[in-house]
C-alpha cells in the first residue's frame, strides 16, 4: 500500500504491517515486478523506486535521464512482462520515462500531451511500449526506442493491452472505445464512438473480453475478436475508477467513486457482489489469485480486504442462448439440475463439481392451453427424463445413453422423479398419467378428465397430479385414489418438500 509520505508492506495473510518503505513524499503507485522478487514505487519526489521484495532494501532509486529537467511528480509506474524494464510517467501526462530494472540505468524519455490523464503499459511480449498523456498515443520500440506508431485521438486518457498479444485497447473523453493492431495501426475493431467518457479499460487475462467502464458507471463488455458486445450494466451509477478482470476471465470487478467496489458475471453482466465500507471512492482495487479476496484502495485514506465471493449465488452455467425462456423448475436446492432452452440441448449439471454430465435433446414444445414439461433428472444425479412428443425419453447420467422410453397417446407435459430412487412420473395432455419403474415396470394410473398440469411423488412414494379441470389428486403406490379436491383454479407447479405440498 502507498500513501502521502511511504509505501508499506503487509502480511497477506494476517494483515501485519511487515515494514515501511521510507519516502518522505506521495507515494502515488507500487507494484510487484512479474516475479515477485521486486517492488517498484512512483513517487513526488522525482524518483522510481527498486526494492527487494524480502529484505525490502533499496536496490536502485531511478532519476530521469535529462538532468536539469523540472522534477517529475511520477504518478503511474508500469514493468515489462520479463522484469527487465520499469517505464514511469508523471501526473500531467507530460513525460515518461524508462530504465533498466537490474542497473538503474535511463534508456529512454517519451514527451507527451499533458492533459493530466497519464497512461503507459508493455505489451505482453515486452516489444512495445505505449504512452498517453491525455490525447494521442505513442508506441514505441523498446529495442531502439523509437515511435513506430502514433495513434492519433481525440482525448484517448485510457490504455490497456492484450495480455495474449499484439492488441491495444484505447478509452476516450469523447466516449470512443477502440482496439488497434500494433504495429501497422489498424482499429480492427470500433466498439463505441460516442458516449460518457470512458475512465477504465482492461483485456482479460485469456484475450478474449474488454471492458470499459463510463464515468455514469455504466460497464461495457465486449467479445475482443468479434467485437460483439457481450453485457452491459449500471450497478451503482457512480464514476468508475478502475476495473480489472480475475485470473479466469468470468468475473469483473470496478471500484467506484462511491465507495464500493462491485464484482460481476462478466459473460451474463449481473453483479454477484458488492463490497462497502469506505467513506470515498476506490481509488484502485485488484482481485487475489484464488478471486476469492479483493483489495482495494479508498481516497478516505483506508485500506480493505474483502471476501469476494456471492453471497447467494453458488453456481452458475454457461449461457446457452440469448432467450431461453422460461426454465426454471419448482423444486428445492439440489445438486444435480437439468437446464433446458427452448430448441438448443438439454444440459444436466453436477453443481457441486461445476461438471457437464451430458447434452440431451431439448424438451417438446406442447402446443394449446398447457406449459412443456420441464426437463428432469433424479436426485442421484445418475438418470435424466426428457418429454419428446408422446413419449418420455430415459438417459444414463453421465454420458447421455438411452436406456428406454415410456409412450403416451398424446404430448406429455409434465415429468418427475421420485425423491428418493428412479421411479418416474409422467402426465399428457389427454389427462393419461403413468408411473415407471426403474426396472422398466409400468402403472397406469386412472386417467384423468382434463390433460395433465403437473405432477410429483411425496415422500413416502404416493402420487400428486393436477390437471386442466382444477383438480388435485393423490393416489397411493398401486394408482388407487387416496383424495380428490376441487381448487378454485388449475394448479401449474407442484413444490413437494417432505410432508408439506405447495
Amino acid at each position: 500500500t502507498t500513501d502521502d509520505r511511504d509505501a508499506q508492506v503487509w502480511d497477506a495473510q494476517t494483515y501485519q504491517l511487515l515494514s515501511t518503505l521510507p519516502h518522505g513524499e506521495t507515494v502515488y503507485q507500487a507494484m510487484y515486478i512479474s516475479d515477485g522478487t521486486r517492488i517498484v514505487t512512483a513517487c513526488g519526489d522525482g524518483a522510481v523506486r527498486i526494492w527487494d521484495a524480502t529484505s525490502r532494501a533499496l536496490l536502485h532509486k531511478l532519476t530521469p535521464k535529462r538532468l536539469g529537467r523540472a522534477r517529475p511528480r511520477y504518478g503511474r509506474v508500469a514493468a515489462s512482462p520479463d522484469g527487465k524494464l520499469v517505464a514511469a510517467i508523471d501526473v500531467k501526462g507530460d513525460v515518461a520515462d524508462v530504465w533498466e530494472a537490474a542497473t538503474g540505468i535511463p534508456l529512454a524519455e517519451i514527451g507527451n500531451d499533458a492533459l493530466a490523464s497519464p497512461g503507459l503499459a508493455f505489451s505482453s511480449d515486452g516489444r512495445w511500449l505505449a504512452t498517453t498523456g491525455g490525447n494521442d498515443v505513442q508506441v514505441l520500440n523498446t529495442q531502439t526506442w523509437r515511435t513506430i506508431l502514433t495513434i492519433r485521438g481525440l482525448h484517448i486518457n485510457r490504455i490497456a493491452f492484450d495480455p495474449t498479444g499484439a492488441r491495444l485497447m484505447t478509452g476516450a473523453t469523447t466516449g470512443d472505445a477502440s482496439i488497434w493492431s500494433i504495429p501497422n495501426g489498424i482499429r480492427i475493431r470500433h466498439l463505441r464512438e460516442i458516449g460518457e467518457p470512458v475512465d477504465a479499460v482492461a483485456f482479460s487475462p485469456d484475450g478474449q473480453l474488454v471492458i470499459a467502464a463510463s464515468r455514469d458507471g455504466a460497464e461495457q463488455i465486449w467479445h475482443a475478436g468479434s467485437g460483439e458486445l457481450q453485457s452491459q450494466f449500471n450497478p451503482r451509477r457512480s464514476k468508475i475508477l478502475a476495473v480489472e478482470f480475475d485470473r479466469s476471465s468470468k468475473l469483473v470487478l470496478a471500484a467506484g467513486s462511491d465507495g464500493t467496489v462491485v464484482v460481476a458475471d462478466a459473460i451474463l453482466g449481473m453483479p454477484i457482489t458488492v463490497l462497502e465500507g469506505p467513506q470515498n471512492g476506490v481509488w484502485s482495487a485488484h482481485f487475489d489469485t484464488s478471486s476469492r479476496r479483493v483489495i482495494g484502495a479508498s481516497l478516505d485514506g483506508t485500506t480493505r480486504v474483502w471476501d469476494a465471493t456471492a453471497p447467494y449465488r453458488r453456481w452458475s452455467s454457461p449461457p446457452i442462448s440469448d432467450n431461453c425462456g422460461i426454465v426454471e423448475r419448482p423444486e428445492p436446492d439440489r445438486r444435480f439440475i437439468a437446464v433446458g432452452c427452448r430448441d438448443n440441448a438439454t444440459r444436466i449439471w453436477d453443481t457441486a463439481r461445476d461438471e457437464l454430465l451430458a447434452e440431451l435433446p431439448s424438451v417438446t414444445h406442447v402446443e394449446g392451453d398447457f406449459a412443456s414439461a420441464f426437463p428432469a433428472v433424479s436426485v442421484a444425479g445418475d438418470r435424466a427424463a426428457i418429454a419428446r412428443g408422446n413419449t418420455v425419453e430415459i438417459y444414463e447420467l453421465p454420458g447421455g445413453r438411452l436406456l428406454r422410453s415410456t409412450t403416451h397417446g398424446a404430448p406429455v407435459n409434465a415429468v418427475a422423479f421420485a425423491s428418493t430412487g428412479r421411479d418416474i412420473v409422467s402426465g399428457a395432455v389427454d389427462g393419461s398419467l403413468l408411473v415407471t419403474r426403474d426396472n422398466g415396470a409400468q402403472v397406469v394410473f386412472p386417467a384423468a378428465s382434463g390433460g395433465i398440469d403437473a405432477v410429483g411423488f411425496l415422500a413416502d412414494g404416493r402420487v400428486v397430479a393436477s390437471d386442466a379441470q382444477r383438480r388435485l389428486r393423490v393416489y397411493d403406490r398401486g394408482g388407487a385414489a387416496l383424495a380428490d379436491l376441487e381448487l378454485p383454479m388449475r394448479v401449474m407447479a407442484l413444490r413437494i418438500d417432505g410432508g408439506r405440498l405447495v
